[in-house]
């Protein structure tokens, strides 16, 4: 539930302390806090409050609270009707119930009117917005622009890229994978057993491709346990985050600049604990793990955070240069040149990710190259020997059972040649993958 609550932030955090799905934004010169909230009983001694919720995209419930007393209405959202109805014709005062008035639309600006002090062409704004019937999003971003309160969310990041301890031969395909559904995507070289994906497109997206990075190195098993995705992301006016993913965990996740605290990591324990989930990145470097705590426990930095990220993680310098060369469009190109030779990733196909699978090419390798090369001699050794059993069976059914001095062939004879035969079939494709696989890994 979104709720503006006419309280200071700091008393808004300690009364959702207990909520762990809340978040709480910024504040306004008004004093007006705005909070996703998922236990509205958290914040019910508020007395001054507007709530907005949803069921689905298809109806808005809107209460306004004022001295106790709790107005509220709800429609379905409509664009071609002007109507707004009362949710259930009652107006809550303490424990009692009384008659609403039924103003609809006039009657929901009224009230939101007074509880902000707003003036009377704010409050007709307000009755047009109501009467409209906009869909969920449309309507608290117009709410927020019409009365001067906070902005319902945080801000959309406008660069997004994730880096991940891979070779770029080994991040490739599920680069190409990820751009078939979030958009264009370019991958670099970063140096260093680095490698970056660049979203051109659609960096709000950016938490999506981290997760098919992080799932791609989760399934090398064992030899990728020290190893993450990693999304940095810029938005407006300074905003700026990161997220650590692996697997289909979201090990760490922080932003600076955007005025939001998520209720279930504001605990400094918390922080301390995301830091030394970044330190996993880069081990070595652990003598860096106060400042990393610094880093963390700050909602915002004097200098750039993911500059300051980047350094403390050693991670390649280019990073932030990357980062910073821009989206584009169909009408636009790069907003600046990038620092680093970029490739245009063409979405794969089923027919390519199922090649990818065979051959090893633009994937991890399972294995180092030596392991795998053993691997496919022992089964190209186990498939000469059951190809040699396969023979001997037709052999022996050919010559009906004369070959091993056999009265007659029988039904295991058949038995004993398909298993042989299907053996021998399965050794040779595991040896002929796992000798390409082989030649891919590096």
């Amino acid at each position: 539930m979104l709720s503006y609550l006419l309280a200071p932030r700091s008393t808004v955090l300690d009364l959702l302390a207990g909520d762990d799905d809340a978040s709480v934004g910024p504040g306004s010169a008004t004093g007006w806090t705005v909070a996703w909230v998922e236990d509205p009983d958290l914040i019910e001694e508020i007395g001054t409050a507007i709530l907005v919720d949803e069921a689905g995209e298809v109806e808005i419930a809107l209460a306004v609270r004022r001295d106790g007393v709790t107005r509220s209405w709800s429609w379905a959202v409509d664009e071609g009707e002007d109507c707004v109805d009362d949710i259930d014709g009652v107006v809550e005062v303490g424990d009692g119930e009384h008659p609403a008035d039924e103003g609809g639309a006039d009657g929901a600006a009224r009230e939101l009117s007074a509880a902000l002090g707003a003036p009377d062409e704010t409050r007709s704004a307000l009755r047009d917005l109501l009467a409209r019937r906009r869909e969920p999003n449309s309507f608290v971003e117009q709410l927020a622009a019409i009365t001067g309160l906070p902005a319902p969310s945080r801000p959309q990041p406008l660069h997004a890229l994730v880096l991940s301890r891979t070779t770029p031969a080994a991040t490739r395909l599920t680069g190409q994978i990820a751009a078939t559904g979030l958009g264009d995507i370019a991958l670099a070289d970063l140096g260093d057993g680095w490698s970056g994906l660049l979203m051109l497109e659609n960096p709000e997206l950016g938490p999506q491709l981290a997760d098919a990075v992080g799932r791609m190195i989760a399934a090398q098993g064992l030899r990728s346990r020290k190893k993450r995705a990693l999304l940095l992301w810029r938005g407006e006016n300074g905003a700026a985050g990161f997220e650590l993913h692996r697997g289909e965990n979201l090990y760490a996740g922080h932003d600076w600049g955007t005025g939001w605290t998520d209720v279930v990591s504001a605990e400094l324990s918390v922080r301390d604990a995301f830091a030394e989930e970044l330190l996993v990145l880069v081990p070595e470097s652990s003598d860096h793990l106060p400042r990393l705590r610094s880093l963390m426990r700050a909602d915002a930095r004097d200098r750039d955070p993911l500059a300051e990220l980047v350094d403390l993680l050693d991670l390649p310098s280019t990073a932030i240069d990357l980062l910073e060369s821009g989206t584009h469009n169909s009408a636009e190109g790069h907003e600046d040149e990038p620092s680093l030779p970029l490739e245009l990733l063409e979405p794969a196909g089923l027919g390519r990710f199922i090649r990818g699978l065979v051959t090893g090419r633009g994937l991890p390798p399972l294995a180092p190259r030596w392991v795998l090369r053993a691997y496919g001699m022992l089964c190209a050794i186990a498939g000469l020997v059951t190809l040699l059993l396969a023979v001997m069976q037709v052999l022996v059914i050919a010559t009906d059972g004369a070959f091993m001095d056999e009265p007659s062939a029988t039904a295991e004879d058949w038995i004993f040649l398909a298993l042989a035969v299907a053996a021998t079939v399965l050794n040779a494709v595991i040896a002929a993958g796992s000798f390409l696989h082989a030649r891919a890994a590096e």
